[in-house]
């Protein structure tokens, strides 16, 4: 990112075109867009012509950021043009400021210190360091990420919103190995005076994966998360929507958009479970090693993790892409009925693999709950009562989405069909 970007806005307190003050608990409507947006000339029009004239007087140009945050009431976004090249928009609830505590010194903290470099002279010293505590507040949900964007010199910008006080902090990623991990946090702690001498090393995390077309997420993909925490003990389940399915290409019933916002909502109560964009970042057809390859290049070292599955998918995980590969890199955690148990003989590997594929089946799992039957009951306009997430079918029933006709077929991995459908073989 150039010096000249700007890393944290602020929200404002009244609409920025009206000037109407927002009220507590009302809609605001934030946008971030290119400070060369015709929009922006208009809305900073005197300012740009007070540094106009300064400049033309013999004063030094002042350098402008690259991206500008906006933000507007109700009305005045609804009256903005079709056309306007945002970046990024989303609505939100607003709060007025929390009041000043009584004694404002006080020990630094994760959030303190990263609005301080951030604020910083010279930011670009401490990409690693940003990128790290941006990522752990977003997973104690002080933090939630909007989207992720280029920037003109090619640097991916992840554009993160503070839950409380609407704060835009605009995060470059750097990019950096897993294995520069631990020096980062070392260097984390010592900026928060945290001494450990003599600590013992913290375990290995345990990460739970669980991919999928999530169209839409519902209760039985969360109850599967539960239990997959339970009998393995994970730290935490990642939740990651396809791109595109290998055996859906082209036949998903909402944008891959609606599909993310919808696994946000879903996951917003449970503290261990955190959305990865891997496929959703990487576009096209949606492959399971794909995922799992970036996965493991973003966990620490000696990071153990499991893929979560039904066991119907592990019946045909050996005609997944570089399915041998696959199966190295991580574990497959597979669940299903009592008496469903997977014969290893069947599983297509050798008898070693198959052998541990077999063991990690955990029965006596069962929920009997489709994305397929959803869609249906939802174009058919039956209730989908206890199938989905309040928030989800809120969210769904606020978009339109899975009305009409009937869906085509239903999904490719029975129930529970958490799962992701098996990936297409290679071609040849």
């Amino acid at each position: 990112m150039a010096t000249t970007d700007w890393n944290l806005r602020s929200r404002a307190h009244a609409c920025m075109k009206c000037g109407a003050p927002f009220e507590a608990g009302g809609a605001v409507r934030t946008a971030v867009l290119p400070f060369e947006a015709p929009l922006v000339a208009e809305l900073f029009a005197e300012r740009l012509a007070e540094e106009a004239a300064a400049v033309a007087a013999g004063a030094a140009p002042k350098p402008h950021p690259d991206y500008v945050r906006l933000d507007f009431c109700q009305a005045c976004w609804k009256a903005l043009p079709g056309d306007t090249p945002w970046i990024s928009a989303w609505k939100s609830v607003y709060e007025p400021p929390p009041a000043e505590p009584a004694d404002p010194v006080r020990k630094a903290d994760h959030e303190s210190l990263l609005r301080s470099l951030l604020e910083g002279p010279e930011p670009e010293n401490w990409l690693p360091e940003i990128y790290l505590l941006a990522i752990l507040l977003e997973r104690r949900r002080v933090l939630v990420e909007r989207r992720v964007t280029t920037a003109p010199d090619g640097t991916r910008v992840h554009i993160y919103e503070h839950r409380r006080s609407g704060d835009i902090l605009l995060v470059a990623d750097p990019a950096f190995t897993a294995d520069r991990i631990p020096e980062t946090q070392a260097r984390i702690e010592k900026l928060l005076g945290i001494e450990r001498p003599g600590a013992a090393a913290p375990a290995p995390p345990k990460v739970g994966l669980l991919g999928g077309s999530f169209d839409p997420i519902h209760e039985g993909h969360l109850a599967l998360a539960r239990e997959a925490m339970r009998v393995a003990g994970l730290d935490r389940v990642l939740f990651a929507p396809a791109a595109d399915s290998p055996f859906k290409t082209g036949r998903m019933h909402a944008s891959a958009e609606d599909r993310e916002a919808m696994v946000r909502l879903a996951i917003e109560g449970e503290p261990r479970f955190e959305l990865c964009r891997a496929d959703l970042v990487r576009g096209g057809v949606s492959y399971s090693v794909d995922l799992v390859r970036d996965v493991k290049a973003s966990l620490p070292p000696g990071a153990e993790l499991f893929f979560v599955l039904g066991a119907d998918a592990l019946l045909g995980l050996h005609g997944w892409r570089d399915a041998g590969e696959l199966v190295r890199l991580c574990r497959f955690l597979s669940f299903g009925r009592r008496g469903s148990a997977p014969d290893p003989a069947a599983l297509g590997f050798d008898p070693e693999t198959a052998a541990r594929l077999a063991a990690d089946f955990h029965p006596d799992f069962d929920a009997p709950v489709s994305s397929s039957e959803i869609r249906r009951r939802l174009a058919a306009g039956e209730p989908a009562d206890g199938l989905l997430p309040p928030a989800v079918a809120a969210y769904a029933a606020g978009r339109g989405l899975y009305r009409g006709p009937a869906p085509d077929a239903p999904d490719a991995a029975p129930a529970p069909d958490a799962a992701p459908a098996p990936d297409a073989p290679p071609a040849g």
